[in-house]
């Protein structure tokens, strides 16, 4: 019984730190700081929301088709644009796990400072 309260526990714990846990070492940017050459940035909003504001060339893949569509994205460094700290948080860590680089994100819904 204690084993499976354990397991319960640490489930609950692993979801809550994928969703609500903050990411360090991602800084937060207005705009994309690299050269737009080396540089594909991936909006990770619903399409209702990127289409209204879509200033850039970028890759729109919604959080909830992140794991059928992030083949579409090509490897190397990524800017994320995502509306709120949810978005961000389990998009970084998603294209972290597959080996790309996240060298910053935006999000719309609150100013970086």
């Amino acid at each position: 019984m204690i084993f499976l309260i354990v397991i319960l526990l640490g489930l609950i714990i692993g979801f809550l730190y994928v969703r609500y846990f903050p990411i360090w070492g991602v800084p937060c940017m207005n705009e994309p700081s690299s050269s737009i050459n080396s540089l594909t940035v991936v909006d990770v909003r619903d399409y209702t929301q990127s289409y209204k504001d879509s200033e850039h060339e970028s890759v729109h893949i919604p959080v909830g088709y992140l794991k059928r569509y992030f083949h579409e994205v090509p490897g190397g460094e990524v800017h994320i644009i995502a509306s709120n700290f949810l978005e961000r948080n389990i998009s970084i860590r998603f294209f972290r796990r597959r080996g790309f680089n996240v060298t910053g994100y935006t999000l719309t819904d609150c100013a970086c400072g």
